[in-house]
C-alpha cells in the first residue's frame, strides 16, 4: 500500500511516559505486537492492542515454525535407504580425522557400512525414528590402535541406539534407551 519506505507510517509506542521509535516499514507496526507494550501511535492515530492481540500472533508464529519443523523433519525420516551418513561424532568424543565410520540403511531389515578400518553388514531397522542394530558381521584386517578404538566405539554405539531423530538440517542423530546422543551423522548422498 506504500509507494516507497520514506511513505510508509512510522511506530511509536507510548508508555509510561517513554517514547520509543521502531522502523518505518509497515512490518515494524506488526511486529510491535510482540512487545509488552498495549499502546501504538501512527500518524497521529493512537492504536491499543490487547494482549489477547499478542499472544494470538505469538501463538500463530510458534504454531507455524512448530508444523514447518516437523515437516522437515517427517520428509528427511521417510527416506533412509541406500542413503550413506557418516558419524561426525561417537560418544560425544568426536572422530579421528580422515577415518570414515559410515552407516547405510539397505532394504528388508539390513544395515552395512564401514568403522573405520573394517566393512560390516548384518541385521538392523533404521525407520520411523526407531533404531534397531541387530548381529553385525565384520571383515578382519588390522588398523592403528587409533583407528581401532574408534571402529570399536562406533559399533558399540550403533548397538546402544534406540531412537533417531533428523534435524532440518540434514544431522541425524542416535539416542540410546537413557536419551544421551550416541552418534551424530551427517549424510554422504
Amino acid at each position: 500500500p506504500w509507494g516507497s519506505r520514506a511513505d510508509a507510517p512510522k511506530a511509536r509506542h507510548v508508555t509510561r511516559g517513554q517514547r520509543r521509535t521502531l522502523g518505518g516499514s509497515p512490518c515494524s507496526s506488526i511486529g510491535a505486537t510482540f512487545l509488552p507494550l498495549q499502546r501504538l501511535n501512527l500518524r497521529g492515530f493512537d492504536v491499543s492492542l490487547g494482549r489477547s492481540t499478542m499472544l494470538r500472533s505469538l501463538t500463530f508464529a510458534l504454531i507455524a515454525a512448530f508444523l514447518t519443523g516437523v515437516h522437515f523433519a517427517e520428509a528427511a525420516q521417510t527416506d533412509l535407504t541406500g542413503s550413506t551418513w557418516l558419524a561426525e561424532d561417537i560418544m560425544g568424543a568426536g572422530v579421528v580425522d580422515r577415518v570414515q565410520s559410515t552407516l547405510q540403511p539397505l532394504p528388508d531389515g539390513q544395515v552395512a557400512g564401514s568403522g573405520g578400518c573394517n566393512r560390516f553388514t548384518g541385521t538392523g531397522n533404521v525407520a520411523g525414528g526407531k533404531v534397531d542394530i541387530g548381529l553385525l558381521a565384520a571383515t578382519r584386517r588390522a588398523c592403528p590402535p587409533a583407528v581401532m578404538a574408534q571402529e570399536d566405539k562406533f559399533l558399540k554405539a550403533l548397538s546402544a541406539s534406540k531412537r533417531y531423530e533428523i534435524s532440518p538440517q540434514g544431522l541425524m542423530r542416535f539416542f540410546d534407551q537413557a536419551g544421551a546422543v550416541t552418534v551424530l551423522f551427517s549424510r554422504m548422498n
